[in-house]
């Protein structure tokens, strides 16, 4: 029986992420473990160093499923020359990513960023391929894995887009043959907007959505899903707050 635990928006909170997997009795060496990341593992916190040693070495281990999320986007683009990265350091935490990754001071980044980008690199030669390789979604039995849902495009077709409206997502999506399992917009805030509760420290169910962006910065915790795969028939057996 394979087990996979599933978390979202570690946000380069190192400790909080592995507190997470211990509380799961996540085994590395075990061969029917597997962790699913839905995403945004980098920016805002100080510990993505970390985060991203953990991961290579689960990725090494053949131990991960990743989707790349909006976060993880932003690193992308600044490694593939594709962004200068300097918007989502001002505003969206990707300042800390960089700090930590380069070991360089951010303030010289604003000025000139090519020496914090080539140091990256040099630091982690792996990273680009990591990020490249990071999957959209996954599919685990009836349960729909994504970093924030789809979206609903001119044509009217549902797609998926990590940077999707969540609350949208949730009033608007038509289909209900999986269970959509996403983070990307806090749980707190959807629990408050769908279930009028202040839930703060607890996931999003409603209907056939499950949120589980903890808010790691603010509460310091990840919520783990722990799904069983027997026979093709996958469940949720836990959820680890």
């Amino acid at each position: 029986m394979k087990k996979y635990f599933v978390f979202s928006d570690a946000h380069g909170n190192y400790d909080a992420m592995i507190e997470g997997f211990k509380k799961a009795n996540f085994d590395s060496e075990n061969k029917d473990h597997y962790l699913v990341g839905l995403g945004d593992f980098f920016d805002r916190g100080n510990q993505n160093d970390l985060v991203l040693n953990y991961l290579l070495e689960m990725d090494r281990k053949n131990k991960l499923y990743a989707i790349r999320g909006n976060h993880d986007d932003f690193l992308y683009d600044l490694l593939e020359n594709k962004s200068d990265g300097k918007f989502h350091a001002y505003y969206h935490g990707l300042d800390k990513t960089i700090e930590n990754l380069s070991g360089m001071p951010i303030y010289s980044f604003f000025e000139n960023n090519l020496e914090h980008v080539k140091k990256i690199k040099e630091n982690y030669p792996d990273l680009i391929s990591l990020l490249s390789k990071m999957k959209d979604h996954y599919v685990i039995g009836n349960y729909m894995l994504t970093h924030a849902g789809f979206t609903e495009n001119k044509r009217g077709f549902w797609e998926i887009y990590n940077m999707s409206n969540t609350i949208d997502f949730i009033k608007k999506y038509p289909y209900d043959d999986y269970i959509q399992i996403f983070g990307h917009w806090h749980a707190s805030d959807l629990n408050k907007i769908y279930l009028n509760k202040k839930m703060i420290g607890e996931p999003f169910i409603y209907k056939n959505f499950i949120g589980i962006d903890a808010c790691s910065i603010k509460t310091n915790k990840i919520f783990i899903l722990v799904i069983e795969l027997e026979n093709g028939h996958a469940k949720i057996t836990d959820i680890i707050k």
